[in-house]
């Protein structure tokens, strides 16, 4: 399974936690997929492979390889109804106005240690 991190997910909340593991939570169908994750930067080999595989999205920063061994459902019976009415545009429209250099370093700057201090992929790469 591919998932594609633009800022947040788009289909789905991927949490990648420290030695590879994964959790993925697709809310709107109540689903989690467990299992070992890999991410894949724009700089690394595989991303010219990988990236044309999905739509093509201003500051998408990662794309993470998820090989599942677990998948958990729910019924569903506590989450509220909602209607899709499309994407929103502010994200699009402010990392146009970031431009290419300006998202880069704040992905760096925001994305190179995770909430529970661990050092992510976009971290590593800038050490």
């Amino acid at each position: 399974m591919l998932t594609l991190d633009v800022f947040k997910a788009l289909l789905c909340n991927t949490l990648l936690v420290h030695h590879g593991n994964v959790m993925s939570n697709f809310l709107s169908l109540i689903l989690r997929l467990y299992g070992h994750g890999n991410v894949v930067l724009p700089s690394d080999e595989p991303w010219q492979d990988l990236a044309p595989k999905f739509p093509s999205i201003v500051g998408t920063r990662q794309i993470i390889i998820i090989d599942v061994h677990r998948v958990q459902t729910s019924c569903g019976y506590g989450v509220p109804l909602y209607d899709y009415q499309g994407q929103r545009p502010t994200l699009s429209a402010w990392a146009e106005k970031k431009g290419p250099d300006g998202l880069a370093q704040y992905q760096v700057k925001k994305g190179s240690v995770s909430i529970d201090g661990l050092v992510t992929p976009i971290g590593q790469l800038n050490t």
